[in-house]
């Protein structure tokens, strides 16, 4: 009887479906605008993550700075399983339970500018939408594994170099202008320059 209910137990473990979820997430790393205007109060974006869970679609934008010269890579492809990663769905669980707007975090040996990225990120599920601004500073781990998994997505052997790339500003400047946004510890931008108008999203080059 025990070998039956052993038996029985093991076949239920391996016919179990892994969990698994649906939405979109996105990743913002912000950085310094190479073209500093009043919309984009002088920030860009360093790294910025595209996740469609519906599909397992994925969109990364990177930004290098080489030799003072900005060079921006992207990559774009579909890694099967992924929104059944546990980190990506532990990212999802605390998202949902944490109150949109600034997470607000002490940061270490008393500074008051963090020398890391200053992150946005936001997930989307029919007409819910959970976002926050934070440091990767002592946060929840849940937020901390599941921003280091995305921040190195890029490498992922599935995706491909593309030559499509998000305009930045479009973005940005959404972004920068929720209150959220001006209560968390930013580091100031360089010099705003006069106002222009700009226009979203896509650039091919």
């Amino acid at each position: 009887m025990a070998a039956l209910l052993l038996g029985c137990s093991e076949e239920n473990i391996e016919k179990e479906t892994p969990v698994s979820s649906s939405g979109v997430i996105e990743l913002v790393a912000f950085g310094l605008s190479e073209n500093p205007i009043e919309e984009n109060k002088g920030f860009g974006v360093a790294y910025y993550c595209y996740l469609n869970l519906e599909t397992d679609s994925v969109f990364v934008q990177k930004r290098l700075n080489e030799d003072e010269q900005y060079e921006t890579f992207a990559w774009a492809g579909t890694i099967k399983g992924i929104s059944q990663n546990q980190k990506l769905l532990n990212f999802i669980e605390v998202s949902q339970k944490t109150k949109n707007g600034n997470i607000v975090t002490t940061l270490p040996n008393g500074k008051f500018f963090y020398d890391g990225y200053h992150y946005y990120s936001s997930y989307k599920k029919g007409n819910s939408d959970k976002f926050h601004f934070y440091t990767a500073s002592k946060l929840e781990s849940e937020f901390e594994e599941g921003v280091e998994y995305m921040m190195a997505l890029y490498q992922h052997e599935k995706l491909k170099s593309i030559n499509s790339f998000v305009n930045t500003d479009s973005i940005v400047v959404q972004l920068v202008n929720r209150p959220a946004f001006n209560k968390g510890r930013l580091s100031p931008p360089p010099p705003i320059r006069v106002k222009v108008n700009y226009t979203p999203p896509l650039e091919k080059r």
